[in-house]
């Protein structure tokens, strides 16, 4: 857990603007969605021409209520007074500039809108609602105030600071009223570039703590706390989803392309011949002690079947990414580490008859369940029949499975793969290549979240993830580069690991 949430505990949560807080200041950053220093001076004269029409009387109103620019403050103006609002807005010539027509388009969509009563003079009007103008002002107004740092967010933020300081709701020592007051009158039309990062900082830190400890009755009304979740789930029925129109990758093996892979490939291909070729001379000339052959055939059979993987894969460059390629690269180095790890055991260690009874105890609890299965079946297929009676040649090949234990544990050795890793030296690797290599083989979150799926780029569905539609991506020969590097690497690990059986071989050959 994170130092500070372990600090505090359940008592600190934090509050997302784009999520939460965000839908409720859409009139506010409607009018702030320039991005203009300016604009911010007209929200604040906007909101003190709504308070004035209101007037002093707030019977009827919430206790703590102060239009902050929150639809939700226009939610809780009670339904007696306002049209009385919207009729001296509209006699004083200001509703049209105060309700534009686009921002009425947009929140017209949404039926339970908090405040939704403001757009009314335009409906009585005959106003039809617009999807498509809707959408239009929706996306730019959003793709503007998202991420709450932005200078729409500030000033959204800045026009509630105002507010609350205007009204009296906040306090300051002594020694900060004077400098901080100067410098907010002054914000952000006549602030140096020094002062308005400062004043654009403290305001974002002042906002943020008025925000938790500000009391739910001051939000401005029943229902605005599910706004933001109406808006947001709203826009997924009102407005596609748009996908990201610029390609992702160039083809896979494209004209332009194509002889640069071959030629790759070629390459590889000489260098994997050589590395397996290699692999079986040292094989070929290590004594497997016969009488007792389990340290040989393990250490052998590790490194053959990652050989044959790479042969295998090397033949298929469509595979030549991380996404793809992440099985192997494991498997090269989990190789690499268990080689090293049975070699640091004494010859005649029992470790590699371990390794070789985890592996068949496992296959024997395979066979036990294709039992289980065919025993409940009343006409079983005959190709399953021939895979048990298979099974059950491989399991007892060796030793009767009547004598075979079945380890249910992590692995042969009783230990994880970060802790083999750390043993032998090789704890770097793990954490660079086989954890996030790990992570694809087991499709955990952060490997889907990067191939399988994309973001939507439309800003009124809050950037969320769509199914990536591409199945391709852009190849290249790193991710073989460091496949062959690390069988290599792996090889030679073997050949030090049986440097003892080639000792004697040579020395029985010179007799």
């Amino acid at each position: 857990m994170p130092p500070l949430l372990a600090a505090v505990g359940d008592k600190l949560r934090a509050v997302s603007w784009d999520r939460e807080q965000y839908p409720d200041f859409l009139w506010s950053c409607w009018h702030l969605a320039n991005g203009d220093p300016r604009d911010l001076v007209k929200l604040v004269k906007y909101m003190d021409r709504i308070e004035e029409i209101i007037g002093p009387d707030r019977a009827g109103f919430p206790e703590h209520w102060l239009l902050t620019g929150r639809l939700s403050n226009f939610e809780a103006v009670p339904e007696a007074t306002r049209a009385r609002v919207l009729g001296e807005m509209r006699s004083r010539g200001i509703y049209d500039t105060i309700v534009p027509e686009d921002f009425a388009q947009a929140l017209g969509m949404y039926p339970s809108a908090p405040g939704r009563w403001i757009i009314q003079p335009w409906l009585d009007a005959g106003m039809r609602i617009d999807p498509e103008s809707a959408l239009r002002g929706l996306e730019e107004v959003t793709a503007a105030a998202m991420g709450g740092q932005n200078p729409v967010a500030t000033r959204a933020k800045a026009s509630v600071f105002r507010q609350y300081v205007h009204a009296g709701r906040i306090s300051m020592p002594s020694e900060l009223r004077d400098e901080w007051r100067d410098v907010i009158v002054r914000y952000p039309m006549k602030t140096t570039p020094e002062e308005t990062s400062k004043v654009e900082t403290f305001i974002r830190a002042s906002f943020g703590a008025m925000e938790g400890a500000r009391e739910e009755r001051e939000s401005g009304g029943e229902g605005s706390s599910a706004w933001p979740q109406t808006f947001w789930r709203s826009n997924w029925s009102l407005f596609p989803c748009r996908r990201h129109e610029a390609p992702r990758a160039q083809p896979i093996l494209s004209d332009d392309d194509g002889a640069a892979v071959e030629s790759a490939y070629r390459e590889m291909k000489a260098d994997i011949k050589a590395l397996h070729e290699r692999f079986l001379q040292l094989a070929d000339t290590t004594d497997p002690d016969i009488f007792n052959p389990d340290r040989y055939e393990v250490l052998t059979g590790i490194v053959a079947r990652v050989l044959r993987y790479l042969n295998v894969y090397i033949g298929y460059p469509v595979l030549w990414t991380m996404e793809h390629g992440a099985p192997l690269l494991r498997s090269v180095v989990e190789a690499r580490i268990i080689i090293r790890y049975l070699a640091a055991a004494d010859v005649d260690s029992d470790i590699f008859r371990r390794f070789k009874a985890y592996g068949m105890g496992r296959l024997k609890l395979l066979k036990l369940h294709f039992e289980e299965y065919l025993a409940a079946e009343q006409d079983p297929h005959e190709d399953m029949i021939a895979y048990v009676e298979y099974l059950e040649a491989l399991v007892n090949q060796d030793i009767m499975e009547e004598f075979q234990d079945i380890n249910l544990g992590g692995n042969f050795a009783g230990k994880d793969m970060r802790k083999m890793a750390a043993e032998v030296g090789l704890e770097r690797e793990y954490r660079l290549l086989f954890a996030p290599a790990s992570s694809n083989v087991h499709g955990e979150w952060s490997v889907i979240d990067e191939y399988a799926l994309e973001r939507c780029r439309s800003p009124l569905h809050l950037r969320h993830r769509i199914v990536r539609r591409e199945v391709d991506g852009p190849i290249g020969g790193m991710v073989v580069d460091t496949v062959v590097e690390f069988a290599s690497l792996l090889v030679d690990e073997y050949e030090q690991a049986t440097s003892h059986g080639r000792t004697l071989t040579g020395s029985f050959d010179s007799e």
